[in-house]
């Protein structure tokens, strides 16, 4: 049957091509006809014979043989049928007429295609010797003559006509020792017994010898009930079997499916006379060689050349027996090779280490000296290694901005798999690893292997060989593909779980800031609030504040005494205190919009501590200032800065006491953000958990009633907010204080 994927057209056009061939010749339509009755004519089939020259000289020389002992005087014609009979004559017609057909030469000729001929047709004359045999031992009703078949016409007829798709069916049937008729399914869509079966149609053959053209392959359980000649079928499927195991002639099946000592128990042929019809067939097969026209076959020949193709079949089986073990011996070292990595890669191990453990997998499976692994990082700019020449180390390589990207194509790459070639030269793309790796990665020319992960580029081997190692390489290219994918999905799952940690550490990192602004939206929700009562209860008090101070200086220019003039000074005063409040409460709530400026700190602070000694209120001794020289300007608004600095250093004074009083600013920068982080320090008394953590809630002051509105440290970070800065605070109880200040420096931005 044809295979389901073959189009039906295909199959007529090869069964089409057989129309090429010429029709059997009518004599043989003719005696065939007159031989089917024992009660025939003979003289009638001698005029037949003697009408057609090569068939007379067939007969003749059939009669000549020593078996038969005639003398030259005696040979003619009707001697021939009446010795030979009917059975005889037939065979001898057919098998002449139908080799006219295919134009066969000597016996021995071999065609362009590999096809031997010669051995086809003795193959033939073997099961028809065979056939012969088998049927006078099951006591057949059949008569032995009639048993010789051209059972495999079909294999010569698609030689004739097509010899170039034959010749691929021969070479490949041959190379994988397998059976023909499976490649010629493969590759026509039929078989010789089709065509067998066609052309026995078109010559008008007896049935049972089309039935045995088209079925002598099927085992006796397998032949169709409705088939009349099948015991002749099974007979000559057993012939054939046990030619071909004795290598007689050549059929170009080199596959046993059943044995011939199972075939004959299957059709009562008893074990001893399976032997006795293979030790009696080389010599029935040099009686009857002039059936094929090859009279110089003699018993020895067919034995020399049955040994002599056992030997070649022993030899092959040998080299591939071999080859096969040697292909066994690397596939057992890449699944060495593949389970080293496995153990050696723990679920926790780095893209690095990784790549050290493949470099070292590689290094055995590849069987050289040496092997790098590299990939290139998810961010581009580093390019992780592992080196392995017995012993695996791991580097890291920062690629300098602008070189070539460590990482071919993905299509390159990709079509270089698909080729099946795997191994290639590097080129320039990787110049930098080749020529810092090239002196360790051994002696021969350099290699690229490309590790792939679902036809995606992962990274890259690279190992120097000579190119006769790397073409046997090559030929282990399901290996290297498998090798390849693994390392790939090391690399792959290593890489997913450095991004995944890199993810779980910003996440927390994200976190931390998210709780941080939430603690800071929470703090910017209480001031507005705070800020918006400040607003309002400034609005509402000004004018009272402003009646009461000015009727009190009215009264107190109206009084006569004294002491109503002081009361009513005091009270003006008072009026003014509290007005001085809603000032700075309105200042808080509404601060003006600053003037940034460039202003050099060092200058700034040299100022701000000249201003504080003159009034007092600090020793210059007391305060030291420790800025780099190359502290770059801060951009912030002058008379704010004086005031976060000013509150920042009151706080400091009355937190120290003045007899050890140590006060330090510290500048340093932060090149993430641009900023310059300044920090006031002071050896005070520090605060208590609670104390800092309102020390910048508005109106919160820790000081005794009546020292202070508890503004100074949040009216400090709201001119820092206005100017783009922020403020930290880290103190403990009799440990001092540390307030760090982020400033914008000039370089950065403007928002």
């Amino acid at each position: 049957m044809a295979p389901a994927d073959v189009e039906p057209q295909k199959i007529e056009l090869v069964l089409a091509q057989l129309e090429s061939l010429p029709p059997l010749a009518p004599v043989v339509t003719r005696i065939l006809a007159l031989t089917e009755s024992s009660k025939s004519n003979t003289r009638q089939i001698v005029d037949l014979i003697g009408s057609d020259p090569s068939l007379t000289v067939r007969v003749l020389s059939l009669l000549s043989r020593a078996e038969h002992a005639v003398r030259p005087e005696a040979l003619s014609l009707e001697n021939a049928v009446g010795m030979l009979g009917f059975n005889a004559i037939r065979q001898a017609t057919l098998a002449s007429k139908v080799m006219e057909v295919f134009g066969t030469g000597p016996a021995k000729e071999r065609r362009e295609s590999g096809f031997d001929r010669g051995e086809f047709w003795k193959h033939c004359l073997g099961v028809a010797c065979g056939s012969r045999r088998i049927a006078l031992r099951v006591q057949s009703k059949i008569d032995p003559e009639e048993a010789f078949v051209l059972h495999d016409i079909g294999k010569i007829a698609l030689d004739t006509v097509m010899p170039k798709s034959f010749a691929r069916i021969v070479r490949k049937a041959d190379a994988a020792r397998a059976d023909v008729a499976d490649v010629e399914r493969s590759i026509l869509g039929i078989d010789h017994t089709i065509v067998g079966r066609h052309l026995g149609e078109r010559w008008n053959l007896p049935q049972p010898l089309i039935d045995c053209l088209w079925l002598h392959h099927q085992p006796p359980d397998g032949l169709p009930a409705s088939i009349a000649a099948g015991k002749y079928v099974q007979i000559v499927n057993l012939a054939d079997t046990l030619v071909r195991e004795q290598r007689i002639g050549y059929s170009g099946n080199h596959r046993f499916t059943v044995s011939s000592r199972e075939l004959a128990g299957q059709i009562g042929l008893s074990e001893p006379d399976r032997i006795a019809i293979i030790e009696s067939l080389v010599d029935e097969i040099e009686a009857r060689a002039a059936w094929i026209g090859a009279e110089e076959i003699t018993s020895r020949e067919v034995y020399l050349r049955a040994l002599m193709q056992t030997t070649e079949e022993l030899s092959a089986a040998n080299i591939a027996l071999t080859e096969q073990n040697r292909l066994l011996e690397r596939r057992a070292e890449y699944f060495a090779a593949l389970g080293w990595l496995n153990h050696a890669v723990s679920p926790k191990a780095s893209c690095r280490d990784v790549c050290g453990a493949a470099a070292e997998a590689m290094r055995r499976a590849l069987a050289v000296e040496a092997t790098l692994v590299f990939v290139t990082a998810h961010d581009g700019r580093w390019v992780e290694i592992g080196f392995s020449n017995g012993k695996s180390r791991t580097d890291v390589l920062e690629r300098p901005p602008g070189s070539p990207d460590e990482t071919p194509d993905t299509d390159a790459a990709a079509q270089l798999a698909k080729a099946g070639t795997w191994i290639a030269p590097p080129g320039r793309t990787f110049a930098g690893l080749t020529d810092r790796y090239r002196g360790q990665l051994g002696t021969g020319d350099i290699w690229l292997l490309p590790l792939i992960r679902e036809r995606k580029w992962v990274g890259g081997a690279m190992f120097a060989a000579s190119a006769d190692a790397v073409g046997a390489l090559r030929a282990e290219a399901a290996q290297i593909e498998a090798l390849s994918a693994a390392v790939g999905l090391a690399i792959a799952q290593a890489q997913i779980r450095g991004v995944a940690l890199a993810m779980s550490d910003e996440l927390a990192q994200i976190n931390r800031r998210l709780a941080a602004a939430q603690d800071e939206l929470v703090r910017a929700r209480a001031l507005q609030t705070v800020v918006a009562m400040a607003a309002g209860a400034a609005h509402e008090l000004n004018n009272p504040l402003a009646v009461i101070s000015g009727r009190a200086q009215i009264l107190r220019g109206r009084a006569q005494d004294e002491e109503t003039k002081r009361t009513l000074e005091m009270i003006a005063k008072q009026a003014q205190a509290c007005s001085n409040i809603v000032t700075d409460l309105m200042e808080f709530a509404n601060p003006r919009p600053p003037s940034p400026e460039a202003i050099d700190l060092r200058q700034f602070l040299d100022s701000l501590a000249k201003e504080l000694g003159d009034a007092g209120l600090l020793d210059a001794a007391c305060l030291s200032v420790e800025l780099p020289s190359d502290t770059p300007k801060v951009r912030f608004d002058r008379e704010q800065l004086q005031g976060v600095f000013r509150e920042l250093l009151r706080n400091s004074i009355d937190a120290t006491e003045a007899s050890s009083r140590r006060l330090t600013i510290k500048a340093g920068g932060d090149l993430a953000e641009e900023n310059l982080v300044i920090e006031v320090i002071d050896n005070g008394r520090g605060m208590t958990a609670e104390v800092l953590a309102n020390a910048l809630d508005p109106f919160y002051s820790h000081r005794p009633a009546g020292r202070g509105r508890g503004l100074g440290l949040a009216r400090a970070q709201r001119w820092l907010q206005q100017n783009g800065g922020a403020m930290r605070i880290q103190s403990r109880p009799t440990e001092g204080t540390t307030v760090e200040l982020r400033v914008p420096t000039v370089t950065r931005p403007s928002a």
